[in-house]
């Protein structure tokens, strides 16, 4: 679906850990790598030319069965798409991030609103009603903008 909207002269990457079967489609890359990992985001960036419009993140920890521990490894997943957008979304760019709700949510929230001008949370219809997962939906981002605490250090470090 990403593909047909981006159209022929745009450009889609799948990033996933595990090897993505081919699309056959030539605006869609693929990438096999951990997000949350320096290198791999180093190839994502080299495949664009310029920014990127839109950042959509669906990804999810494997669940362990406690639901502290999973909600706060997705959270930190969340956080890692935010960095991610801090250096590839361009100005007035969209960044979609799985979440789910729990303890460590409201503070996830207050970050992306320290990153980004405008934001709302969206519960797909899709979605069971019980379940915590949500979606962030955020836009523009903020010049003086400030990464979550946790991915401030490895900022400053590379500066």
């Amino acid at each position: 679906m990403a593909a047909e909207l981006v159209g022929e002269d745009g450009l889609v990457v799948g990033v996933d850990l595990e090897e993505i079967d081919p699309l056959g489609l030539s605006n869609v890359e693929t990438v096999v790598g951990d997000v949350a990992d320096a290198e791999t985001q180093e190839e994502v960036m080299e495949l664009f030319d310029g920014k990127a419009d839109v950042i959509l993140s669906d990804m999810a920890p494997d669940v362990t069965g406690d639901w502290d521990l999973d909600q706060y490894r997705q959270i930190y997943l969340a956080r890692v798409a935010l960095v991610i957008a801090d250096r590839l979304l361009g100005e007035d760019g969209w960044v979609v991030v799985k979440t789910f709700q729990g303890a460590e949510h409201e503070r996830f929230l207050r970050e992306v609103r320290d990153m980004f001008r405008m934001f709302k949370i969206v519960k797909p219809k899709a979605s069971r009603k019980k379940s915590a997962e949500v979606y962030v939906v955020a836009r523009g981002l903020r010049p003086d903008r400030v990464l979550p605490e946790d991915f401030r250090e490895e900022e400053e470090e590379e500066a």
